[in-house]
């Protein structure tokens, strides 16, 4: 396996709305950092798509490394190869940080994490709903875009799958030993800069000129557009109280409703009932 294709791999792995599109934009204005166009689903990408090309995991089975030599053939000399790859549940970070340690342990990981889950998933939400998924393109309209969190049982799970999702990501990230960017501090409080030098030394740059004007913080709090942030906000503070062996039980029971309405439904087809 050549030094070229495995030594100056880099991955911003996080979930979405976690800050990884700005720092992609902000390091691929290096010469140095040459970023792969598209971003990849880290849980299809090394938890499905690759890791079956590593051979269960042999450090110096050539062909991943090769593919992701690839997909950036054009990097500077002493330059790095980087990709941006984002989570969204517990079960994509489960099957992606098993694929990464399975077969791209050679892999240099950036990790982002955002600690407001409540801003984490209302940012999800909204979104979803208006299909902009980059404050730093669209501008919020907090007057015309005021959504309501789900505390329903689907929401419920979905807030609990993402919660565990960030715990997991967290836990692997510090027993690695990966670089840990914390969304509230290292960007929003600090502004982008403290997160760039972070990386900067961790992956051995030479400081660089980001056009940091270009990426202002412009969503707003969730105050502003989530009609029910109190109800919400406690609702989180609950479930993040709690472990993760509780939560992983909880998960279970609010799956196992919709596992067995599925199963109701296909009999009913098989049936020939509505």
């Amino acid at each position: 396996m050549s030094s070229l294709a495995t030594d100056r791999c880099l991955v911003l792995l996080g979930f979405q709305r976690s800050g990884t599109t700005v720092l992609q934009r902000l390091l691929d204005c290096r010469e140095d950092v040459s970023f792969f166009e598209q971003e990849l689903w880290a849980a299809t990408f090394f938890g499905q798509f690759l890791s079956c090309w590593t051979a269960h995991g042999r450090p110096d089975y050539p062909l991943a490394p090769g593919v992701i030599a690839a997909m950036v053939p054009h990097v500077a000399p002493e330059g790095w190869r980087a990709i941006k790859s984002n989570l969204h549940d517990l079960e994509s970070t489960e099957t992606a940080l098993r694929g990464l340690d399975d077969g791209f342990a050679w892999l240099t990981v950036v990790a982002l994490v955002r600690r407001d889950l409540l801003a984490q998933a209302a940012s999800l939400r909204r979104a979803r709903l208006s299909r902009r998924w980059h404050a730093s393109d669209a501008p919020a309209d907090p007057a015309g875009e005021r959504i309501t969190l789900p505390l329903d049982r689907q929401g419920e799970a979905w807030l609990i799958s993402l919660l565990l999702g960030q715990r997991r990501l967290v836990h692997h990230a510090e027993a690695r030993q990966w670089l840990l960017i914390d969304y509230e501090r290292d960007l929003l409080a600090a502004g982008p800069g403290v997160a760039l030098e972070r990386i900067e030394r961790h992956l051995g740059l030479p400081p660089g000129d980001y056009p940091l004007d270009r990426h202002p913080k412009v969503a707003p709090p969730v105050e502003d557009y989530v009609v029910n942030h109190l109800e919400a906000r406690a609702f989180i503070e609950r479930l993040q109280a709690q472990d993760d062996a509780t939560l992983h039980r909880r998960l279970q029971e609010l799956r196992r409703p919709r596992r067995r309405d599925r199963i109701v439904r296909l009999l009913g087809r098989v049936a020939g009932r509505p």
